[in-house]
Parts: structure tokens; C-alpha cells; sequence
């Protein structure tokens, strides 16, 4: 190892680095850790939730459409137009986008296909999603070896069955819950490791530089309103030894308003000094700008379709930023 200057830094900066297996580097704790925090800050962030909804819209956009290409024209458009009904009754483009959301939030999302004999339609399956808390390991019993945090696997990897059970942040935490078969859930995550089973919040990599932002956000409001609560200073000039005789003594000196436009007479060797109120916007705007674009690189987005601004574009430069996002969706 390195030694020398800095070498107690650069032991900080690596001492979350491990050598561990994708499940247990996102294990169950530190998927929850992490997706507290991403909810946490898309919900109190407008920029971040404007990316996220982007992402969503430009990929779920109106929902998925069918075209069916048979032989048979009259058969084709009959197929279509009872999958279009069927997606308007069970909201498919509303769930799917909910899903998107989630995955980039939480990391993860599941949907489970069941039939529901309330719908109108011919077809009566449906889609309910379920959030990425509700599938946990059942814990009353002893996992095996091809089983991953409610995910249970056969030999060859292939997930077989889900374990969903309450939402833990509903005030159960029993665990009881029930196995659904593999092929009626919809498990969306992107898998960045291999070997790896569950996901985590696309925002993992952007969370500390959003909390950064937000600290020096409010420690350049909170300057700000402490020189604004400040409208004036009085000092004393050079004084001479009767001018010093005669000064009242500094503890008397209170807070007083001014009426708009008043003349103040101050007492000999004292004048009135209005504060200085520095504002550095166009530092505190760069450094906003660059947080914002980190994060929009993280999620994939480029700078004008994070921003929802392209006032700095010339149209080709728009449209080549733009081809490499739509390449993405």
C-alpha cells in the first residue's frame, strides 16, 4: 500500500470497499437502508422527481400497443382492438408507469397476474403491483440454498416461486405471508452484477451528492436571510481621548427600526453604515447545475431532457443529445 501523505485519507475513501457477492453487498438491509433514502429524497426533491417522472413517461409513454399479423386482416383487428380494451380496463399504462417509477426509486418492482371476474372485458386477468418490502424471506422457516430474500430458485436458477407478505411499514412484521408460483409474478430490476437477485434504487449512486446539494442549498438560504435580517451597521470614526470620554457605553446600544426614507442623527464620533448583502448566484447556480447533471447522467438522461430545457441548444444539437436518450428507451 501507498504510504505517505494523505495516506489516512485514502484509507477513509476505501473503507466501505468490499470483496463481497452481489446478494449480500445489496443484502435485505441495505436494500432497505437505501430505498428509504431514494424515497426520501424524490419526495422532497422537484428536480429529481421531475427525472424520475421523465424516465417514466418516455418509456411506458400511452402503454404497450399489440399488432397482430395473421393472414387473416379481419382476425388481426379483432385481436388488437380486445387488447386495447382490456389495457384501458385494468389501466395497464398506469401500472406499468408505476412500476417504471418504482424501479428507479426502489430499485425493484412486482406485479402479480390473477383473474378478476369483476372486469368487463373477455379477458379477466389482471395486474396488481406489489412493492419491493413485500418480498422478504419467510423468516419463521430455514432458508435453503436456492433461495434469495423471497425469491426461491430450482437448480438451473430459474425462479420458481415469490414469497409476498405484508408491507412491513404497514406495522406487520410477522412475515407471514404466501409463495405465489413464478409464472404469475413480474419481477422488473436490472441485474448489474452477476449473480445478483435483487435490485437497488437506480438513485444508489446519486444520493450523496443530492444531500450535498440540499446542504449548501440551506446553508446559502440561511446566509442569506441572516445578512438580510441585518439592514444596517453604526461604527465609530477616529476618536480622540474627549471623543472616547463622552461615548456611551457600547451595552446600550439596541435594535431599532427605521421609517422608510428617515434622516438618523447618531451621536458624535458614530455613523450608519447599511449592510452589504453579497450574493454569490452565479457560483451557487454552477454548482446546482453540476449536481443536477450527475444525476441526470445516472439515470441516463441527457442535460436538456433532464432540465426540460434546450434554450442553449441549436435544434441539431438538441436532436443529437436527444438520439443517444431514445436509443436508451
Amino acid at each position: 500500500p501507498h504510504r505517505g501523505v494523505g495516506t489516512v485519507e485514502n484509507a477513509a475513501h476505501w473503507a466501505y470497499a468490499t470483496d463481497w457477492d452481489a446478494d449480500r453487498e445489496a443484502s435485505p438491509d441495505v436494500r432497505q437502508i437505501l430505498r428509504k433514502r431514494s424515497r426520501y429524497e424524490s419526495g422532497n426533491n422537484p428536480w429529481l422527481k421531475g427525472m424520475i417522472s421523465t424516465k417514466a413517461n418516455g418509456i411506458i409513454g400511452t402503454g404497450p400497443r399489440l399488432q397482430v399479423t395473421t393472414t387473416t386482416a379481419r382476425l388481426n383487428d379483432k385481436i388488437e382492438a380486445d387488447f386495447a380494451a382490456w389495457s384501458r380496463a385494468i389501466g395497464l399504462a398506469a401500472k406499468l408507469r408505476t412500476m417504471r417509477l418504482a424501479q428507479t426509486r426502489d430499485g425493484e418492482a412486482f406485479a402479480v397476474l390473477f383473474s378478476n371476474p369483476a372486469l368487463a372485458t373477455t379477458i379477466k386477468i389482471d395486474l396488481q403491483i406489489i412493492e419491493a418490502d413485500c418480498c422478504r424471506g419467510d423468516y419463521r422457516k430455514t432458508a435453503n440454498d436456492f433461495e434469495v430474500d423471497g425469491i426461491r430458485y430450482d437448480q438451473y436458477g430459474n425462479p420458481v416461486a415469490y414469497y409476498f407478505a405484508s408491507h412491513p411499514g404497514g406495522g406487520d412484521v410477522s412475515g407471514k405471508g404466501t409463495w405465489i408460483p413464478a409464472e404469475n409474478v413480474i419481477h422488473l430490476f436490472e441485474q448489474e452484477r452477476p449473480g445478483q437477485h435483487r435490485g437497488i434504487p437506480e438513485l444508489t449512486q446519486a444520493l450523496p451528492i443530492i444531500a450535498l446539494h440540499r446542504r449548501y442549498m440551506l446553508a446559502m438560504v440561511n446566509k442569506m436571510e441572516n445578512s438580510a435580517n441585518i439592514s444596517g451597521v453604526i461604527q465609530t470614526g477616529e476618536l480622540d481621548g474627549d471623543d472616547i470620554d463622552q461615548l456611551e457605553d457600547d451595552s446600550t446600544f439596541k435594535p431599532f427600526n427605521l421609517p422608510r426614507g428617515a434622516f438618523v442623527p447618531l451621536p458624535r464620533g458614530y455613523r450608519l453604515q447599511s449592510h452589504m448583502m453579497v450574493n454569490p448566484t452565479e457560483s451557487q447556480t454552477d454548482f446546482a447545475q453540476q449536481v443536477k447533471l450527475e444525476v441526470a447522467w445516472s439515470l441516463g438522461l441527457p442535460r436538456n431532457v433532464a432540465f426540460g430545457d434546450s434554450s442553449e441548444y441549436n435544434y441539431s444539437s438538441g436532436r443529437m443529445d436527444y438520439q443517444a436518450y431514445d436509443k436508451n428507451l
